[in-house]
């Protein structure tokens, strides 16, 4: 079964009836951007967020700070201080009562990943994440980053089959990827995508989907899905056709090119743009 999943991030808070009307419009989750703008826990609104999350029958995902998170860092002490910060937020999330925790694998350094010294110690670090964040009753998935090393297919595929981990794929990084590279050839990105999805289906657990665009040679990722409505439905149907539990974040924060935040209007109505499409 597909579940939707609405993005909460701190730009303007939301009102109790507004949290009542993304219940109401299909969505079940609340996907929180725990950090952004920094910090966002540490706030005065966001307890009071999340008790009209739960008020309204919404249940609570997480996406975890990544900018200066630097978890995959060679460099132990970078690492091992990254790990220290992530676990003393566990606390926080189990309080929340947060079902999952999304991360992103980062580091800014050219890593070597056949260097099996340093993969171990990678695999050592983020197992026990895993393990700290399960007995609090979370799960950590890893999300497949938009630049860097482990935004290769096979680098990432690597690591996830030795963590044995879930993951949370990002189909918008995909996108903004080939718009990078100067192309918009949608059936490049839908077999780029589908490789993906072989090689990883097992593992996701969530789907984080928003559009890309390109103005005067930037892109910008976190758009609008308006083009990309038979893209994502190709991915999505792949789950309903094997009857596998999937949550879907609509991770829109732009309703046009001049970067105007996504509104609850926005996010209902790309919602209704998959469901007047497709029927799950």
């Amino acid at each position: 079964m597909i579940f939707y999943a609405f993005p909460v991030w701190h730009q303007k808070p939301l009102r109790k009836e507004e949290f009542e009307a993304i219940y109401s419009s299909g969505f079940s989750y609340a996907e929180i951007s725990i950090e952004y703008p920094w910090p966002f826990w540490k706030s005065e609104s966001f307890y009071e967020q999340i008790e009209f999350i739960k008020s309204s029958g919404l249940k609570i995902g997480v996406h975890l700070p990544w900018r200066d998170i630097l978890i995959i860092s060679p460099y132990d002490e970078i690492r091992e201080g990254a790990a220290n910060y992530l676990k003393k937020l566990v606390q926080t999330l189990e309080k929340i009562n947060a079902e999952y925790a999304v991360m992103h694998l980062t580091t800014r350094e050219e890593i070597n990943l056949k260097d099996e010294t340093y993969l171990q110690n990678i695999e050592t670090v983020l197992n026990q994440l895993i393990s700290e964040y399960k007995m609090h009753g979370i799960e950590l998935l890893f999300e497949n980053p938009p630049a860097g090393i482990l935004s290769n297919r096979y680098n990432f595929t690597s690591l996830i089959n030795r963590l044995n981990a879930r993951i949370c794929f990002d189909t918008g990084h995909l996108i903004s990827r080939f718009l990078k590279g100067n192309s918009s050839n949608l059936q490049n990105v839908i077999n780029f995508t589908n490789d993906w999805l072989f090689n990883l289906f097992e593992y996701i657990k969530v789907v984080h989907i928003h559009g890309a665009t390109k103005v005067n040679g930037e892109v910008i990722e976190h758009y609008l899905i308006d083009d990309y409505v038979d893209f994502f439905y190709n991915i999505l149907e792949k789950f309903n056709r094997n009857k596998k539990d999937v949550i879907v974040t609509l991770e829109i924060f732009y309703k046009n090119l001049e970067r105007k935040n996504a509104d609850l209007t926005t996010l209902t109505n790309s919602l209704n743009l998959l469901k007047r499409k497709f029927i799950f």
